[in-house]
């Protein structure tokens, strides 16, 4: 039996790469920030924090360099990367790597699953794979002998099903690595273990009660939960090539709350009925009862579900061009449409929430990014299990805001509920537990302030 905020384990990139976006503030090797970076001399496309991180990437950089430097001044995709380096790796496919901790994963490449059947039958996967196989052609030509074709194919079947997104401080995505241990373990939406990163290092704690911690028995979410049982499915299937039948995935009370719309008599204030993406329609209101027979405030509702969908789209490529204002301006001007008819738990909306709290921070109008994002909380609660580390992380960005505007006591309510679901998810050794205990120091020091001069 081990109990929640054990570590599970702990295991090492087998091969990493550090994102583009990345390059100018984390050291290629560790991926860890810092504040002066040394470029490699001879690719000028790799920085490193320290020779000893120089030394420890060279095994790898030293075949990749040149080619890296053949495609100066641009830079491969971090995919395109990192299936280079995998090829670089390939002699070292039979090498079995074995994770540190309490639950003992041990792996090679070789015995990753590579689905060739799927992926040939798979246009866009196809696609990507020649995109890929004409930039390495072209980088590796001279350079570095490439695998046959069936290697490439198989290499990057592993790839595209195995890697695992490397988060930052705050899970926010800052590279791509393979992760022999560790790809072992199946998804559930549910799940009763958690990764999160120090730099490169992948950590995996347990979020519940596990009685026999064995691989068979240790459950990671491969998908941000915050989405619905259909849309969940489709990334699953289309990233992943299974179906996904989870209790999650069949709570039905579930998923029609997160289609919610509100209850057309204005008295039921958390009333709603939904119509969900199988089409099944709950025209009686969950909490008052009151059957809804106006189709067309129903078509309504589904027309701005679609609208809400659409702003998100436009929202990502705004977001890609780093563009706040604008996502705030078109986000704004959707909830304001949507708000009188989708109910708060309407996944759309939270997702639309999400956006503006985001644009508020970059924009710095911390009242708005307060109030956009105090109304997540109660989906986010709803829709991420108990020891969620994005629930954690959501209450510390609200914590943090709330402390910068000088509202204390919701500072430490709030601060403290991340304190404790962090500590199960990330421990006390990680950044960030370490920066939301200076939080919460922070707070409870000038509280202590303001009651010694109001007496």
């Amino acid at each position: 039996m081990v109990e929640p905020g054990t570590i599970l384990c702990v295991s090492e990139p087998f091969a990493h790469v550090l994102s583009n976006k990345e390059h100018d503030y984390r050291c290629e090797n560790c991926m860890k920030r810092a504040d002066e970076l040394k470029r490699c001399s001879a690719c000028a496309s790799v920085k490193y924090c320290s020779t000893k991180c120089q030394k420890s990437d060279w095994s790898i950089h030293k075949k990749e360099c040149p080619c890296l430097k053949r495609f100066q001044p641009k830079i491969p995709t971090d995919s395109t990367r990192l299936l280079l380096r995998l090829v670089i790796r390939f002699n070292d496919s039979s090498t079995v790597q074995e994770s540190k901790g309490v639950l003992a994963l041990r792996r090679s490449f070789n015995y990753l699953m590579s689905h060739e059947k799927e992926i040939t039958n798979d246009k866009n996967r196809c696609d990507q794979l020649s995109q890929h196989l004409f930039t390495l052609q072209k980088v590796t030509a001279g350079v570095l002998d490439l695998p046959s074709s069936r290697d490439l194919l198989q290499i990057f079947g592993k790839m595209t099903t195995n890697s695992f997104t490397i988060c930052g401080e705050e899970m926010q995505p800052i590279g791509v690595g393979i992760y022999l241990g560790p790809s072992l373990l199946d998804h559930r939406c549910t799940p009763n273990a958690v990764i999160t990163f120090q730099g490169k290092s992948l950590h995996l704690r347990a979020v519940a009660q596990i009685a026999d911690p064995t691989p068979s028995n240790v459950f990671i979410s491969y998908i941000d939960q915050l989405n619905s049982t259909a849309e969940r499915r489709r990334m699953l299937m289309e990233q992943y090539y299974f179906k996904c039948d989870c209790s999650w995935c069949q709570d039905k009370d579930l998923e029609i709350s997160m289609h919610a719309i509100k209850c057309p008599d204005k008295a039921c204030v958390e009333g709603f009925i939904s119509v969900t993406d199988d089409g099944a329609m709950l025209t009686s209101c969950f909490v008052c009862g009151q059957s809804v027979s106006d189709h067309k405030f129903i078509q309504t509702a589904l027309g701005l579900e679609e609208e809400c969908r659409g702003c998100l789209e436009e929202a990502k490529r705004a977001k890609q061009l780093n563009d706040p204002e604008r996502i705030l301006n078109m986000c704004e001007s959707c909830l304001n449409q949507n708000k009188d008819i989708l109910h708060p738990l309407n996944l759309s909306c939270v997702q639309i929430l999400d956006c503006l709290l985001d644009a508020s921070v970059d924009l710095q109008l911390w009242d708005k990014a307060l109030m956009y994002g105090s109304e997540t909380l109660p989906a986010y609660r709803k829709y991420y299990p108990p020891n969620s580390p994005n629930l954690g992380i959501q209450l510390l960005k609200l914590g943090k805001i709330h402390l910068y505007l000088h509202n204390l006591k919701e500072a430490l309510k709030l601060l403290q509920q991340a304190r404790d679901i962090l500590l199960v998810t990330h421990g006390r050794d990680h950044v960030l537990y370490s920066q939301l205990l200076e939080l919460l120091y922070q707070t409870q020091e000038e509280m202590r302030t303001e009651l010694e001069f109001d007496s």
